[in-house]
C-alpha cells in the first residue's frame, strides 16, 4: 500500500549498497560489521536527543566534564531504553497504543512514574509552527489510522515500503503529537525501530541542521493539510514528486543511505 514517495534512484542506492556489504564481509567482518551498526544506533540516539537542546551539550566523549552531564546521560539512557523496549515489543502485524505509550513512558519515566505515558488531554502549540497539533480528542483515532498505515507499508517487505514506512511513521507522529512531551523523541525512535527490523541503519540528525530539518518536517506538514489530509488520494503520476511532503521522505531515505555508506 506505499505512495511511491520514495525516490527509486535512491532506493536502488541502497539496495546496491546492502548486496556489497553482503558480498564484502566474512564472518569476522559481519561481527565488525554488527559492532559498526550498533555503533550508527547509539549515535542515531545521543544526536536525537542533542538536536533538541542544541545551545546545552558540549562534545559527546565530554560530557561529563558539562554542568548538566548528569541530566545529559539521563536523557540519552533513557532514550536507549525505549529503542530496547520498542524492539522487544514491536509487531509490525498489531501495532497499537501499548507500544507508543510504552516507548513514551521510558522517555520520560520521571514525568510518568515509570508507567506508560497517557495521551495529552490538553491542546498544544509548537513554537514557531505554522500548524497546529491535533485536538485532544482527535489523537485516539489518528493514532488507528496511524497505526494501520503502518501495518499497511510494513506487510510489503520491500526496502521502498520499509522506507517509506520509517519517514511515514516519523512525519506523522510530529504531525499528531500525542503526548505532552517527548513527542519527536519518541518519532525518531519509532523510525529507527521500523529501520532496524529491516536491517537498515538509522539516519542521523545532527544538532547543527536542527533548522533545516523542522523546516522540512513543518513543509511536509504542510503539504499533507493542503493536499486534502486522509481525505485525498495520492497520485501515481509523479505529480506531487516536488511538493515538501514527498522532498521529506527522500531526506530520510538519503540519510539511511548515507549511514550505510559508512558501514561500507
Amino acid at each position: 500500500m506505499k505512495n511511491g514517495f520514495v525516490d527509486r534512484r535512491i532506493v536502488n542506492e541502497i539496495g546496491n549498497k546492502l548486496v556489497a556489504i553482503r558480498e564484502k564481509h566474512g564472518i569476522v567482518s559481519s561481527f565488525l560489521n554488527k559492532l559498526n551498526h550498533n555503533a550508527l544506533k547509539k549515535e542515531a540516539i545521543i544526536h536525537s536527543y542533542k538536536i533538541e537542546y542544541p545551545g546545552t551539550l558540549g562534545d559527546t566523549s565530554n560530557y561529563n566534564c558539562h554542568p548538566c552531564g548528569r541530566e545529559v546521560k539521563r536523557g540519552i539512557s533513557n532514550l536507549n531504553d525505549a529503542f530496547i523496549f520498542g524492539m522487544r515489543a514491536f509487531n509490525p502485524k498489531n501495532l497499537n497504543d501499548s507500544l507508543v505509550k510504552g516507548i513514551a513512558g521510558k522517555i520520560d519515566p520521571e514525568l510518568h512514574k515509570g508507567e506508560e505515558a497517557p495521551y495529552r488531554e490538553c491542546r498544544v502549540k509548537i513554537k514557531g509552527a505554522s500548524w497546529m497539533p491535533q485536538l485532544p480528542s482527535e489523537v485516539n483515532g489518528e493514532m488507528q489510522i496511524y497505526f494501520q498505515k503502518l501495518m499497511e507499508l510494513l506487510d510489503d517487505q520491500t526496502i521502498s515500503s520499509c522506507l517509506e514506512a520509517a519517514a511515514y511513521s516519523h512525519l506523522h507522529f510530529i504531525r499528531i503529537h500525542p503526548f505532552v512531551d517527548g513527542n519527536g523523541r519518541a518519532a525518531r525512535t519509532i523510525q529507527n525501530i521500523v529501520l532496524a527490523k529491516n536491517n537498515l541503519p538509522p539516519p542521523i540528525f545532527y544538532p547543527g541542521e536542527r533548522l533545516d530539518y523542522y523546516a522540512r518536517l513543518q513543509g511536509a506538514i504542510e503539504d499533507w493539510s493542503a493536499r486534502g489530509c486522509h481525505n485525498s488520494a495520492v497520485m501515481s503520476n509523479g505529480a506531487l514528486f516536488s511538493s515538501r511532503e514527498v522532498s521529506f521522505y527522500n531526506y530520510i531515505a538519503g540519510k539511511v543511505s548515507a549511514s550505510l555508506d559508512r558501514l561500507v
